[in-house]
């Protein structure tokens, strides 16, 4: 769908000039689109490659039958081609994965003490079928960057649970409205998550989508450079400004007039008013009205 408006009038340089900051609305339209996977044509031997590794290793029975084709074919093209070593990595994650609380209970132990602890929440899926998650600095109470990270992991495996057949990648929007000081100087939960995503859920983010980041943001670029893989900067959109992001809700549930655009721009507008955003503290997290919550399964 065409969607209208420049992304961002200015650029201010606070960023080493590696964002891109005035974008044609069709650029960013196609930066919504799903990013094309990385087709191998001997995929299929690989595959049986991963597969032989896993019946011949120490992995229980139970674990192996939760790794299917396409769970391994993601790892493959995390390590380009790599079997030996998506085959290693789908043994480090599967070790990980008994350790997190967060897959085994689906609850955030924060957010059970104080709902408003974290903001970030799935509100559906865009046009594509992806799922999207969307979060304000603004709408949350709790910066513990470990509970931060427990949450983050609460939702990723939701929408992982939201997946339709042959889809694989979730959108998240981190608005940037109400970050201050504390969260630029404390780096670690940008660092844990970069690392989390690429050792843990490779291939699982479709798009980044940055909104509002302030001069502040530039502490948090410079460390994210460190850990993070090209491949995902790269799925890294800049946003300011509300008719960029007016934009951005059109290109990505594909109308304006969508309940999901709507109410994502509503959201958004509710994040930049704080009497209102006090004025709603103490109600649960809004929700599109069509949102249809998939229940949670024990792994």
């Amino acid at each position: 769908a065409e969607i209208p408006g420049v992304v961002v009038e200015e650029d201010d340089g606070y960023d080493g000039g590696d964002i891109e900051h005035t974008m044609p609305a069709t650029k960013l339209a196609r930066k919504l689109v799903p990013r094309p996977v990385l087709e191998l044509p001997n995929m299929q031997s690989l595959v049986a490659e991963v597969e032989t590794m896993l019946a011949s290793s120490s992995m229980l029975p139970e674990d192996r039958k939760r790794i299917d084709a396409a769970h391994i074919m993601r790892y493959i093209r995390a390590e380009v081609g790599n079997s030996r070593s998506a085959f290693r990595r789908i043994v480090v994650t599967t070790d990980w994965r008994k350790t997190q609380a967060a897959i085994s209970t689906g609850l955030c132990t924060q957010c059970e003490k104080d709902h408003r602890s974290h903001d970030l929440r799935c509100i559906g899926e865009d046009q594509y079928g992806r799922p999207v998650m969307y979060n304000c600095f603004a709408a949350n109470s709790a910066q513990d960057p470990s509970g931060l990270l427990e949450h983050f992991i609460v939702k990723a495996e939701d929408c992982v649970r939201r997946m339709g057949k042959g889809l694989e990648t979730w959108v998240w929007i981190c608005d940037f409205e109400g970050f201050g000081l504390r969260d630029a100087i404390d780096p670690r939960f940008s660092i844990w998550l970069i690392q989390m995503l690429q050792n843990h859920y490779p291939e699982r983010l479709g798009a980044c989508i940055v909104i509002d980041a302030p001069r502040l943001f530039s502490l948090l670029w410079k460390a994210a450079k460190t850990v993070a893989a090209s491949n995902t900067l790269q799925k890294c959109v800049f946003l300011r400004g509300a008719e960029a992001r007016a934009a951005m809700a059109a290109g990505l549930f594909g109308s304006a007039d969508s309940a999901r655009a709507k109410f994502l721009v509503s959201q958004m507008e509710l994040n930049r008013d704080r009497s209102r955003v006090k004025a709603t503290w103490g109600d649960p997290h809004m929700l599109p009205p069509d949102f249809i919550p998939v229940p949670f399964v024990p792994p």
